[in-house]
């Protein structure tokens, strides 16, 4: 609540807009590997979450946090739940074309198992299309890398589990500007 009451009092300070931009979409196309292994298990699965920040003469930065669910296809098809808050910095183009980039500072996960998956790390690369005034089709590359792993007993463990994935979403970027 602190960091949203901060990113509505420096918009208000820089005479920039304030940014409100909830998404949903697909991720596909996911790779996920464990452990220095060479294999890629392929996942897919939904992802929601929405963006707050600030918005200036097109320059967006703020904070990303996002949910979502991933059916990961190894030898059991493990069920993933995630949550993850990242940073954000893009430009939104006059005409229409909006670019950002995410650094993932925060988050954990859980597997059907009740593993926990903590210390996330990652990035999002991300491009989309507003094709109308409140709407934007996305599509994002994004990176993700968890290094400890607390099982079901209590028992971190140090791992070194990492995805990528594509998704594909829809946005609708509302700007409270003076």
């Amino acid at each position: 609540m602190k960091i949203l009451f901060t990113l509505i009092c420096v918009s208000l300070h820089v005479n920039a807009s304030f940014l409100i931009e909830p998404y949903a979409g697909f991720n596909f196309n996911g790779g996920w590997s464990e452990d220095d292994t060479s294999s890629t298990n392929q996942f897919s699965g939904t992802m929601y979450g929405g963006r707050v920040g600030i918005q200036k003469m097109g320059l967006m930065l703020g904070l990303d946090g996002r949910k979502g669910e991933w059916e990961i296809d190894n030898d059991t098809s493990t069920e993933f739940s995630y949550n993850h808050m990242a940073a954000f910095v893009g430009y939104d183009f006059p005409i229409l074309l909006r670019v950002y980039a995410s650094y993932i500072i925060g988050g954990n996960a859980t597997d059907d198992d009740d593993n926990e998956y903590l210390e996330p790390s990652g990035y999002t690369l991300g491009v989309g299309y507003k094709f109308f005034p409140y709407l934007s089709a996305n599509a994002e590359y994004g990176t993700i890398n968890y290094k400890e792993r607390e099982d079901v007993n209590g028992v971190n463990a140090t791992t070194d589990e990492r995805g990528t994935y594509l998704l594909f979403s829809v946005s609708a970027p509302i700007n409270l500007g003076l």
